[in-house]
């Protein structure tokens, strides 16, 4: 209490000497208005003063939290799997992790004074700059492009890149990711050769079946390479795959490959062939398939050959099949077989030439052959001037 009485003495002492000052008579009543007053302010400022010390310690908590925060970020940038670069709009590099290092070879200083140019293969140059010029308007899909190493290896990376804009929508930097792909590229490299050599062999392995035929049955030399052209003009005509056109290309340089069980004087009578000669011809699609069935191929070879006589009404052989049951490629092949065969020489009559050929093939689309091979071969001869 008496603590309390010597601060509000000196307090009444300092107001005495303030009126003073002024030329105002100090009474107890002004003196303990202003006492109130200052009292009332003292209170403000106290709460005020809690409140900056409560902003300030809430500040310095987001503060550390956002140092935590950079750190992490630091970490995770410079940790990161993939390269990473910052780049400006014009696409000179702001900022790069240890593995953007890393994959070109220059430091983060030579780099600072860089473009994407200037690390990009010559040839590649137009297409990061078309990407990165179409980035600025839609999202990209990431690409594949070659860089060139500081000591002018050559690198394939993968890159990903989202451009960051400012909240009214201006560019304000690319966030690029890089992976060294190069590896990858060789390696494709490697099994694309390989490929490339199995089908060589396998293409001579065929042409080697083609042949044993074609040893057997001099007249119809050359009839499976010329009905494998045939064939294959025609599915691309009609947009089919190039895997599909390989396939039946195969598939048409060994259709008759069963007639190797078929004996040799029927194969090379001159004459008609009666009805039990005609019925050991036919054996010819499964001894084929039974060949065929067991190799591997990357394509349905063997059921394209099993198919070639089938037609479109169920009337061909060897299962009746009719209509979209015969798979396409047996589709295209059975008109290639037909037209090859009546436009040609046979042993027991002559060539009746293309003009009976396409006029059999006109006659009966849509009943023995599929509408759509038709046409495209009728297009073929006439429009293009297909010649075998």
């Amino acid at each position: 209490m008496s603590k309390n009485i010597r601060k509000e003495n000196e307090i009444g002492q300092e107001l005495f000497e303030v009126f003073k000052e002024r030329g105002q008579p100090p009474t107890d009543h002004k003196i303990l208005e202003t006492m109130e007053k200052l009292s009332f302010t003292m209170d403000e400022l106290k709460s005020t003063q809690k409140k900056l010390d409560s902003r300030n310690k809430a500040l310095e908590t987001a503060h550390n939290l956002l140092k935590q925060k950079d750190n992490l970020f630091n970490q995770i940038f410079d940790q990161s799997p993939l390269g990473v670069a910052l780049l400006s709009p014009d696409c000179r590099f702001k900022l790069v992790n240890s593995k953007f290092c890393h994959i070109t070879g220059y430091t983060e200083e030579e780099l600072a004074s860089m473009g994407f140019a200037d690390i990009t293969h010559p040839e590649d140059r137009s297409i990061s700059q078309e990407y990165y010029e179409r980035s600025l308007e839609v999202e990209r899909e990431p690409f594949e492009i070659r860089f060139l190493h500081k000591k002018g290896d050559l690198i394939w990376g993968w890159v990903s890149s989202s451009l960051v804009r400012d909240t009214d929508g201006i560019p304000l930097y690319f966030i690029s990711l890089i992976q060294d792909i190069t590896q990858n590229k060789l390696y494709e490299g490697r099994v694309g050769n390989s490929i490339e050599k199995l089908r060589k062999a396998m293409g001579g392995i065929i042409q080697a079946m083609s042949l044993t035929v074609e040893a057997r049955d001099p007249y119809t030399s050359g009839h499976q390479r010329r009905v494998a052209d045939l064939a294959r003009s025609i599915a691309q005509k009609m947009g089919l795959s190039e895997n599909q056109v390989d396939g039946l290309r195969m598939a048409a340089n060994v259709h008759d490959l069963g007639k190797i069980a078929v004996p040799a004087e029927i194969l090379s009578k001159p004459t008609k062939l009666n009805s039990l000669e005609f019925q050991l011809i036919k054996i010819h699609p499964q001894t084929s398939y039974d060949i065929l069935k067991d190799i591997d191929f990357p394509w349905p070879v063997a059921q394209i050959v099993f198919q070639h006589h089938e037609r479109i009404n169920g009337s061909g052989y060897p299962l009746g099949l009719s209509g979209e049951d015969i798979c396409l490629e047996a589709r295209i092949l059975a008109v290639a077989d037909v037209v090859e065969a009546i436009s040609s020489h046979r042993p027991s009559r002559p060539a009746l030439g293309i003009d009976k050929a396409l006029e059999e093939i006109s006659t009966n689309k849509g009943i023995l052959y599929d509408r759509d091979v038709v046409d495209a071969c009728l297009r073929l001869f006439y429009e293009k001037g297909y010649i075998f």
